[in-house]
C-alpha cells in the first residue's frame, strides 16, 4: 500500500465477499490526502458486504463469512469520500463485534478446545486443531453446510446418523434483526475511538452499540450455540466416517456351526459398534473441509460398487415419496367386475402412477396401457405374471411406502459388508433376486436367472426359531474347476430323506434313474448317478471349494426357471445356461494363459458325449452368493425382491412365528 504524499495514486483496499479486498486507484484530486489504511484479516466479525453509499444501513442480516478487514487509524477527516465509499463495509464489521462480543472469539476457541477434549470420539483432539471449521459467527461454512448435507443423507446410506440437533437449532439462535443504522452514527462512533486495530474496532462497536438502541451484545449465548454445533459436526464427521468405510465380510460362510444354521448377512454389523475413524482419517477429511473439497473426499470412502450407488439414489427416491404422504392402501377387489369398476380402476391407476409404472392420466377404464403397467409392476415385484387385479397384486401395493424406504436402506447397508472388495472379475449371485450376474474387467458379460435353496421352513423348537434347513448360504470362494459331464455323489441327507424312501417304493428306482451304489466304510450306502442327461446335475458344475458342498450346475429341469420366486433347490444354485456360463469361464482362462479356445468345444462335449471332462482354471475366479432384497437393474428399474429367508423380518424386528 502507498502511503506517500508524492506519489501518483494511493492504493485503497475496500473489503469484498468473504474477507478479500478489491483494490481501486484514487484519482489525482484526493492525492493531497494521506490515507493510511491498515489491511488484513479479523476472522471474529462477520464477512463485509458491498460498499453501500445511502444515509441509513439494514444491520438485521448475517454476514456471509467469519473474515472482515481490520481497520487502521488513517481514516481522517480530509478523508470523507473514501469513509462513505466503506461505510457499509464498517458497519458490518463493527455489527460482527457487537454481535459477538469483541473477546468473543478467543472466548469461542477456549470454550470449543475445552468441548472437544472432553468429547467421547477417539482421536477428535488430536486432529480437531485450533480452529473452527465448520461453524462461523453468523452460521455454518461451506464446508458446514456440506457436512450437513452429507449427514442428512446419512440414513439413505444406510447408517445410524441424523443431523445433529444442535445443528438444526442453530438458527434460533441467532440474533434478531436490529433496527436500521444512520450512517452518520457509524461515522461518529468510527472517528470518536480511540486505539488502533481491533482496540479502535472494538471501541467504535462499543460507542454505536451505546448510542443505537438494539444493537447491545448478546453474551455467551451465541458463542455457546456455535460451539455446540461445531462439535456436533466434528462427532458427526467422525461417527460418518467409522460407519460408512466398507468392511468387507471376511468369513467364508456366514453361519453358525452349533446351531448348524446359515445366519443373515445383518449379523455382521447387528448390535456391534464400528471401528473408530483413525486419526489420519480425520486429519485428511479436514484438510479436504479446509480445501472446500469435504462432500469429494468423504463419497471416495463409500462402498464402490455400482448397485450401492444405485440403492442410495433409489433411498433418495422413495424419501420423496414417503415425504410427499406414500400411498393409499388398496382394497382387494370382491370379483373381477368389481375389479374393472370405474372407482377401483382409477384408485389403481393412481397407486401405480406414485412409483413411476403409469404415465397416462387416470381415466377409471381398463386399458392396455394399464395391463402393460400392471405386468411391469409384477416383473420388478416377483409376482406371477399375469395382468389381474387381484389379492397378491394388492397385497404388495399395500406394503407402505416407508418399509420400502427401510428395505432399500438396510440393502445398502449390507453393501458395506459385502464380500466384494473391488475384484474387477468375478460371478456374483443375488440369493433373495435369484439371479446371477457374471462380470469381468468391471464389465457385465452374463445375466442369468438361477435356483437357490428352497424359502420353505419349519419352527424348530429346540432352537425357537423357524429353520430353513434347504437355505442357499451367504459365501465367497474362488471358482477353481469346470466339469462337463459330471457324476452327482448324493449327499447322506438327500439319500436318506428323499432317494431310500423311493428305492423301498420301487425297487427298480436305481436302475432308472443311472445310479450305482458304492458300500460306505460305517456300514452305509453311497449312491452316485451316472452322467447324462438325467443327470441332477444336469451338464455341467462348477466348482469352488467349500465346506457346505454348494457348487453352481446346470440342470434337466428346465421349468423352475420360469417361475417369478426360484427358491426351490437342496442348496446348491442352479443356472439357467450354466452350459454358456462354463463355456465362457474356461475360454477366459485360456486367453490369459496366452492361449486360444473355442467355447464351441464345450457345449460339443457337453451335449454329443457323457463323458467326464474337468478343466481346471490356471486363474481361479471369486465367486459371491449374497442376500439383497433391494436392487437397481441395468434399465434403472427399481426391484424388490421377496425375503426368502427372512433376514430382513429378523432384522426389521418383525415376528417369525410358531406354525
Amino acid at each position: 500500500m502507498a502511503n506517500s504524499r508524492s506519489r501518483a495514486a494511493t492504493v485503497v483496499v475496500l473489503a469484498s465477499r468473504p474477507g478479500r479486498w478489491y483494490l481501486a486507484l484514487m484519482s489525482r484530486t484526493v492525492r493531497r490526502f494521506q490515507a493510511a489504511l491498515l489491511v488484513g484479516v479479523v476472522s471474529s466479525v462477520g464477512a463485509i458486504g458491498p460498499a453501500r453509499a445511502d444515509e441509513s444501513h439494514a444491520a438485521g442480516a448475517p454476514s456471509e463469512s467469519p473474515d472482515a478487514p481490520r481497520l487502521g487509524r488513517g481514516l481522517a477527516s480530509r478523508g470523507d469520500a473514501l469513509v462513505n465509499a466503506g461505510i457499509g463495509r464498517l458497519l458490518d464489521a463493527l455489527l460482527g463485534r457487537i454481535r459477538e462480543g469483541g473477546d468473543a472469539e478467543p472466548r469461542a476457541k477456549a470454550l470449543l478446545a475445552d468441548k472437544v477434549r472432553q468429547s467421547q470420539v477417539p482421536a477428535l483432539a488430536a486432529a480437531y486443531g485450533d480452529r473452527f471449521h465448520f461453524v462461523g459467527p453468523a452460521g455454518l461454512s461451506p464446508a458446514g453446510e456440506a457436512l450437513k448435507s452429507v449427514l442428512a443423507e446419512a440414513r439413505l446410506n444406510g447408517l445410524d446418523l441424523d443431523v445433529p440437533t444442535a445443528v438444526t437449532t442453530l438458527a434460533t439462535a441467532a440474533p434478531a434483526p436490529a433496527p436500521e443504522v444512520p450512517s452518520d452514527a457509524v461515522r461518529a462512533a468510527w472517528e470518536a475511538a480511540a486505539g488502533v486495530g481491533l482496540d479502535r474496532l472494538d471501541a467504535a462497536a462499543k460507542l454505536l452499540a451505546e448510542k443505537v438502541p438494539g444493537l447491545a451484545p448478546k453474551g455467551s449465548l451465541e458463542v455457546e450455540a456455535r460451539v455446540a454445533a461445531e462439535v456436533a459436526l466434528l462427532e458427526g464427521l467422525a461417527q460418518w466416517m467409522a460407519q460408512a468405510a466398507p468392511v468387507p465380510r471376511q468369513e467364508a460362510v456366514l453361519a453358525d456351526k452349533e446351531l448348524g444354521i446359515y445366519l443373515s448377512p445383518d449379523t455382521l454389523w447387528r448390535g456391534k459398534a464400528p471401528t473408530p475413524a483413525s486419526l489420519e482419517a480425520l486429519q485428511a477429511a479436514l484438510a479436504a473441509a479446509e480445501a472446500g473439497r469435504l462432500d469429494v473426499h468423504l463419497a471416495t470412502l463409500l462402498p464402490k460398487h455400482p448397485q450401492y450407488a444405485a440403492l442410495v439414489a433409489a433411498g433418495r427416491r422413495y424419501a420423496g415419496l414417503c415425504q410427499a404422504g406414500g400411498w393409499k392402501p388398496l382394497e382387494v377387489p370382491a370379483t373381477e367386475k368389481a375389479a374393472r369398476s370405474a372407482d377401483a380402476v382409477q384408485a389403481l391407476e393412481e397407486r401405480l402412477a406414485r412409483e413411476g409404472f403409469y404415465a397416462a392420466a387416470p381415466s377409471g377404464t381398463w386399458t392396455p396401457e394399464l395391463e402393460t403397467a400392471i405386468l411391469e409392476y409384477r416383473r420388478v415385484r416377483q409376482l406371477k405374471d399375469k395382468p389381474l387385479y387381484d389379492k397378491d397384486l394388492v397385497a404388495s401395493l399395500n406394503v407402505p411406502c416407508e418399509t420400502r424406504l427401510k428395505t432399500l436402506m438396510l440393502n445398502a447397508r449390507r453393501w458395506r459388508f459385502s464380500a466384494w472388495n473391488g475384484e474387477q472379475e468375478s460371478v456374483q449371485v443375488n440369493l433373495a433376486g435369484q439371479i446371477l450376474r457374471y462380470f469381468r474387467d468391471g464389465q457385465l458379460i452374463q445375466k442369468q436367472r438361477t435356483v437357490v435353496g428352497s424359502d420353505k421352513s419349519y419352527f424348530n423348537k429346540s432352537m425357537d426359531r423357524r429353520h430353513w434347513r434347504n437355505a442357499t448360504p451367504i459365501l465367497h470362494d474362488t471358482i477353481a474347476v469346470v466339469i462337463v459331464n459330471p457324476e452327482w455323489n448324493v449327499p447322506a441327507r438327500i439319500a436318506r430323506d428323499e432317494l431310500e424312501p423311493e428305492i423301498a417304493k420301487d425297487p427298480t428306482y436305481l436302475e432308472k434313474k443311472g445310479f450305482r451304489v458304492v458300500p460306505g466304510t460305517n456300514g452305509g450306502n453311497y449312491y452316485i448317478q451316472a452322467s447324462g442327461p438325467g443327470n441332477a446335475l444336469g451338464r455341467i458344475k462348477i466348482l469352488f471349494p467349500n465346506d457346505e458342498s454348494v457348487y453352481l450346475h446346470d440342470t434337466p429341469g428346465r421349468a423352475a426357471f420360469n417361475l417369478p420366486v426360484r427358491a426351490l433347490s437342496h442348496g446348491c444354485v442352479r443356472v439357467h445356461n450354466a452350459v454358456e456360463l462354463g463355456a465362457e469361464l474356461v475360454r477366459a482362462d485360456k486367453v490369459k494363459a496366452g492361449e486360444t479356445f473355442d467355447p464351441e468345444r464345450i457345449r460339443f462335449l457337453a451335449t454329443m458325449t457323457t463323458k467326464t471332462w474337468t478343466f481346471k482354471l490356471t486363474q481361479e475366479v471369486p465367486v459371491f452368493l449374497e442376500y439383497y432384497t433391494a436392487s437397481v437393474d441395468d434399465d434403472g428399474a427399481i426391484w424388490f425382491h421377496p425375503d426368502i429367508y427372512g433376514y430382513d423380518a429378523e432384522t426389521f424386528g418383525v415376528a417369525v412365528g410358531k406354525p
